[in-house]
């Protein structure tokens, strides 16, 4: 069966040029020799779940035009093998386990505890000897359950601090970005920062700026994890 947004020439599928959405399982066990380049396709805005799942997908390549990616999109993918991404200057609602069971994400795994493309922070493995990780500063945006336990050795996690430098540009936070408890969350950069209602879930404490702590007060209020402590350094 062939979606009804692509065209075929050959055995090669393309996107028609004016699609506004793919839908969820569009693409699912899609066979055909597939890539995707959002940016040649500015009408399209939304990828929804599962929506290339199981494809034959090789290449994806994220552009800003792009306002939501939703989970499991490109879940096992076996094929897809190069991922890449625009900086994003705005936020995109990206959603978790997009890449799970692909070459692409099995090979940074092996390389890189934070799996980063763009500025979008996909992936962060957490290991139980890790006690602080800071965030490289280049990252913007995190995607839902980006905290990644790696829960595999059985052994119990240490308490955990996640740090922002104030040299960071991070922006925005998906929904339930930390799967497990972190003692401490440390956010040091002045920019405002895009909540979602899950987004600080398992957080015990957040440390920011003095002159941040009102900031955060304000955004605690319509969050779930509302009765969270700030403490201003």
């Amino acid at each position: 069966k062939v979606p009804i947004n692509i065209d075929i020439m050959g055995n090669i599928a393309q996107v028609f040029s004016n699609v506004y959405s793919i839908n969820s399982y569009a693409f699912a066990n899609f066979k055909n020799i597939l890539t995707l380049t959002t940016s040649d396709h500015p009408s399209l805005k939304f990828i929804d779940d599962f929506a290339f799942f199981a494809s034959s997908i090789s290449e994806f390549s994220l552009g800003e035009n792009i306002t939501y990616l939703g989970h499991h999109a490109f879940a096992n993918c076996e094929n897809l093998d190069q991922v890449e991404s625009v900086m994003f200057s705005d936020k995109i609602d990206f959603g978790a386990n997009v890449f799970e069971n692909t070459k692409w994400l099995i090979r940074e795994r092996a390389s890189h505890k934070q799996i980063i493309i763009g500025n979008i922070l996909v992936e962060s493995i957490i290991n139980s000897t890790d006690t602080t990780i800071e965030i490289d500063d280049k990252v913007s945006i995190i995607a839902d359950n980006a905290f990644v336990f790696n829960v595999q050795d059985n052994q119990p996690f240490n308490d955990i601090t996640i740090k922002f430098r104030e040299s960071s540009n991070i922006h925005s936070f998906g929904n339930n970005v930390f799967t497990n408890t972190i003692k401490k969350l440390i956010i040091l950069n002045d920019d405002d920062i895009i909540l979602t209602e899950t987004s600080l879930n398992n957080v015990l404490l957040l440390e920011t700026k003095q002159s941040r702590v009102e900031y955060f007060n304000m955004q605690l209020a319509n969050l779930e994890n509302s009765t969270l402590p700030i403490v201003g350094v």
